[in-house]
């Protein structure tokens, strides 16, 4: 039998054992991993010439393994201008648009907001100021751009996103921040749809036909990138 050892530390705030234990994933996208663990003291005692180092295994809880993501900003010249890219293992092979029953093309179910944002607040020691509390109304965000990825930003199961950001001749010296999130589309609650369209089959002024499908997002990345320093 072979074990795989790994340093075991201790979690004072949870009161908890943990250890990082690294597992390759290739290509999967946010697979369930399930552990098999055992306790392994070294020196331990030996019955009928047995080595009884190693404990009864249990398993630990399912969880899912964040796909591998790869994010850069490359420059063009000054800091005002350029180019956002995200690659990394897609939730799915894109085989182009969908449309819906009104003829309407679906969103892909990838979307990536690029956010630029004033240095005006600093960070706090563990996470971002919040946005919807800032003090005295400073707003953070110069702007927000979303993309919803198409064919030519899918290569296999690939994501191979890039986009050229410019901003004002300022932003060349002045420090700013650059949020990067993709999102992952799902269609919303397909019972509370089917809901809305009885309620308008029976509404003689509602306007017939199937329903739409609606869609929500679930955040699977973030990344952040300070530019010309920060406060």
């Amino acid at each position: 039998m072979a074990v795989a050892a790994y340093k075991v530390l201790f979690d004072e705030e949870k009161q908890l054992h943990y250890a990082d234990v690294p597992v390759n994933i290739n290509q999967a996208y946010f697979p369930f991993v399930r552990l098999c663990v055992a306790r392994y003291q070294k020196h331990s005692l030996k019955i009928n010439n047995k080595d009884c180092c190693l404990s009864p295994t249990t398993t630990v809880d399912w969880l899912q393994v964040v796909p591998v993501r790869y994010t850069a900003l490359y420059f063009k010249g000054g800091k005002n201008e350029f180019d956002v890219a995200l690659r990394g293992t897609a939730p799915y092979t894109f085989t182009g648009q969908k449309f819906m029953n009104d003829n309407t093309q679906s969103p892909s179910r990838c979307k990536i907001t690029v956010t630029i944002e004033n240095t005006t607040l600093g960070k706090s020691d563990d996470a971002f100021i919040s946005m919807n509390n800032r003090p005295q109304g400073i707003n953070t965000s110069v702007f927000i751009k979303q993309y919803y990825l198409d064919r030519q930003q899918f290569k296999g199961n690939q994501i191979e996103f890039v986009e050229r950001i410019s901003l004002g001749s300022a932003y060349a010296t002045q420090p700013f921040r650059v949020v990067i999130r993709e999102y992952e589309l799902h269609e919303f609650d397909p019972i509370r749809v089917a809901e809305e369209a009885r309620k308008r089959a029976f509404d003689r002024r509602a306007t017939t036909g199937a329903p739409v499908p609606q869609y929500e997002e679930r955040l699977v990345f973030m990344d952040v990138f300070e530019v010309n320093g920060s406060v």
